[in-house]
């Protein structure tokens, strides 16, 4: 099998260490040579190299032409053979690093979401104008849910593009939880046992919309006041977000967790996830929730509507839509509703992580003579 050296590049250190060390390690551990280059550097010995750049997240700034041209003399010095780019900003430099080079690798974008819909709005036609002019640089695109998928062949993003179940979750890091350990976790919160238990996983942003959820939250107490909501996770919005719950005099009915590494516990004692997110690619938090037999409620954006359908694994609301959210949330705590939706509630086995590797091995390993097989 001929040995090929990779190079994987991605906005953040965290978004190769969360998505693809499943990939990294069966490469590597069958004789590949696999470096990064990030912003900040990837955990020791998970790669062979790790590069360190500065992203600006304005495109234009003059911070990433100098980041473009460290790029493409990172690729010229190393000869890497195939080129495995991520996230929209660092796709976007990987492409123009590599046309500065007369001898280019072989190039996967992988889109874990376009930041952008197919409408006429002026974002969507400036992110569509750089995917265009710089998409002869791409050998091979890859998407994960069938809306991105429509959009870059309708604007011929690339001349090769194919669809992906995402990376994939490890099914392992979710195990069964005894009722009383989900108990005992409850009451650890403060929850009743008779209270329903809404739970977001996402850090605080505007794309993920946090301050939705909290209004409609507030809507759904008038009428359903056994219920509490849960927020996991850090961000820039997070004290704009405990700010608004108290605005609404709802703090005693919010739990504003912080970043938690164990979210087994968190999925496997609440009765529901919600979503408001504006845009996303294949999100691991549905995922996961549904892996761990959870009906999600969720706004009906590419992404989500690959893995729910209203009324049968969980809800769908119109994004943004704070009355549509708080209804779905008041039907969905409706015992006779919900026994119905969750018996259907599942992951299917295309979304495992060994699956999802297996499928992104394939298309990296064009280049070699074979495949290997994909072990944890």
């Amino acid at each position: 099998m001929k040995k090929l050296k990779f190079l994987f590049t991605a906005s953040r250190a965290s978004h190769i260490e969360n998505f693809h060390m499943p990939a990294i390690n069966a490469l590597r551990q069958n004789g590949h040579t696999v470096d990064t280059a990030t912003e900040d550097y990837i955990k020791e010995n998970l790669v062979d190299h790790s590069y360190n750049l500065i992203f600006q997240k304005k495109i234009y700034s003059p911070r990433n032409i100098r980041t473009i041209n460290k790029l493409s003399k990172i690729i010229k010095s190393n000869s890497y053979d195939v080129i495995i780019s991520n996230t929209t900003l660092a796709g976007v430099i990987t492409r123009l690093a590599i046309s500065k080079l007369k001898k280019k690798p072989y190039h996967i974008y992988i889109c874990h979401g376009y930041l952008f819909n197919d409408d006429n709005s002026k974002k969507a036609k400036l992110y569509r104008r750089i995917e265009k002019s710089t998409s002869s640089k791409i050998d091979l695109l890859l998407t994960m849910n069938n809306d991105d998928l429509e959009i870059a062949k309708k604007y011929v993003f690339c001349k090769n593009i194919q669809y992906i179940n995402g990376m994939g979750i490890d099914s392992n890091k979710f195990p069964v939880l005894s009722a009383d350990e989900c108990n005992s976790f409850r009451k650890s919160l403060g929850i009743k046992e008779n209270d329903f238990v809404f739970l977001c996983v996402a850090e605080f942003s505007e794309r993920k919309n946090q301050q939705l959820i909290i209004r409609a939250f507030s809507e759904l107490l008038k009428t359903k006041p056994d219920s509490v909501l849960l927020f996991a996770g850090n961000g820039e919005l997070l004290e704009n977000c405990k700010a608004l719950a108290e605005y609404y005099e709802i703090s005693h009915k919010v739990r504003f967790l912080g970043y938690i590494t164990d979210t087994n516990i968190l999925y496997r004692s609440a009765q529901a996830i919600i979503s408001a997110s504006h845009i996303e690619g294949l999100p691991f938090n549905i995922m996961e929730a549904l892996e761990c037999g959870i009906p999600a409620i969720v706004s009906k954006i590419k992404g989500h509507k690959d893995l729910i359908i209203d009324g049968f694994n969980g809800m769908l609301f119109a994004d943004n839509d704070q009355i549509g959210l708080s209804e779905k949330m008041s039907e969905l705590s409706n015992s006779e509703i919900y026994n119905k939706i969750k018996k259907n509630v599942f992951l299917e086995s295309k979304y495992e992580v060994s699956e999802a590797t297996e499928v992104l091995l394939h298309y990296y390993l064009q280049l070699s003579e074979t495949i290997p097989t994909y072990s944890v």
